[in-house]
């Protein structure tokens, strides 16, 4: 009763009591109770803003984060210096093991292989690229032996402004262990050469993969037109 009164006294300010987590946050944990997830990689964890909301929310198993660039894998490492089960790999990850350039946004967490059209740049005018940097590239399937066990469930996220889909054909091997996959995807061509929503769905389908939720992500300021949103897909066997 007590928190009735208090939400209906809140409401006459636009202010409104919710329970924590809520919303898309919620719902990425309920999957992960559901899976009985015990490790989520992190794949472009830029500073670690991914991994740091999922141990706000509740999340308290391992963490491995992948984030190529040194000066954003410097910060990433200072936040997660404190956190035994969070540990970082200073690589970006792909289809071919090999070394790469990546363009570095004015907006770091826009920092892309790929190269950035003109919709984005028009969209959010500090994102326009400012320099280059050459990184390391993974496969997951050259690198996972090394990072977790085979009998656990993983949820993977990716966030690598375009370059999802060669990710996940570097990752065919570990799609047993994979429950949960968490994607950026793209509803108009920011990045030359990416994968479109209406393209990544049925790709996703493809590998055994379903569509369970969507949080809404990147939008233009001025058309209010929704340019990227999070996808979360899960394995259903």
């Amino acid at each position: 009763m007590i928190v009735k009164y208090i939400r209906r006294a809140l409401r006459k300010f636009n202010y409104e009591l919710l329970k924590y987590p809520y919303g898309d946050h919620a719902k990425r944990m309920e999957i992960i109770k559901q899976f009985d997830i015990q490790i989520i990689l992190d794949v472009g964890a830029n500073i670690g803003e991914f991994a740091t909301t999922m141990r706000e929310i509740g999340y308290k198993d391992k963490i491995v984060s992948f984030e190529p660039r040194k000066h954003a894998f410097s910060e990433l490492l200072h936040k997660a210096e404190s956190d035994s089960n969070w540990r970082c790999l200073n690589i970006a990850l792909g289809d071919i093991d090999c070394t790469s350039i990546i363009n570095i946004s004015g907006n770091s967490p826009s920092s892309s292989i790929l190269e950035m059209n003109q919709i984005h740049i028009e969209s959010r005018p500090i994102s326009k690229y400012i320099g280059k940097e050459e990184i390391v590239v993974k496969r997951l399937d050259s690198v996972i032996s090394e990072l977790i066990e085979k009998d656990k469930d993983i949820y993977l996220k990716i966030d690598t402004q375009g370059f999802e889909k060669q990710v996940l054909e570097g990752a065919k091997g570990a799609f047993q262990n994979i429950r949960a996959i968490q994607l950026e995807m793209s509803l108009v061509e920011l990045y030359r050469g990416s994968m479109l929503i209406y393209n990544m769905i049925p790709y996703m389908e493809n590998k055994g993969f379903f569509l369970s939720s969507l949080e809404r992500g990147f939008y233009d300021p001025k058309s209010k037109r929704l340019l990227q949103v999070d996808g979360i897909f899960i394995r259903l066997d």
